[in-house]
């Protein structure tokens, strides 16, 4: 199993969340990939810190993570538990590389 999840952490890309916003916030839809990858918990969180480092992966990595949290986490129409992200009413989303700051 634990060479599954990760195989299936190194699949799992930025294009695996789209976001939407509403009155309480931005919020990220995740497909079903990054679905089974959540629904593991605690065993996929090695694997996603190390996916924090990754350009391609670290805002998956960093919304999962966030899911599993029990802590509660800050949620804006500006930001995501730290990272920012910019909608447009074109449909257009904007993520600048933190993956420095979300690693602090």
């Amino acid at each position: 199993m634990r060479h599954t999840l990760q195989r299936e952490v190194a699949e799992l890309s930025n294009a695996d969340v789209e976001w939407d916003g509403n009155w309480l916030g931005l919020w990220p839809n995740i497909s079903h990939q990054a679905e089974a990858i959540r629904a593991t918990g605690v065993a996929a969180r090695p694997f996603l810190r190390k996916a924090l480092a990754d350009p391609q992966r670290y805002i998956a990595a960093h919304v999962l993570l966030t899911m599993m949290s029990e802590t509660p986490f800050c949620l804006s129409g500006e930001a995501f538990n730290g990272l920012k992200v910019n909608l447009y009413a074109d449909g257009r989303t904007e993520i600048a590389d933190q993956r420095g700051e979300l690693q602090k």
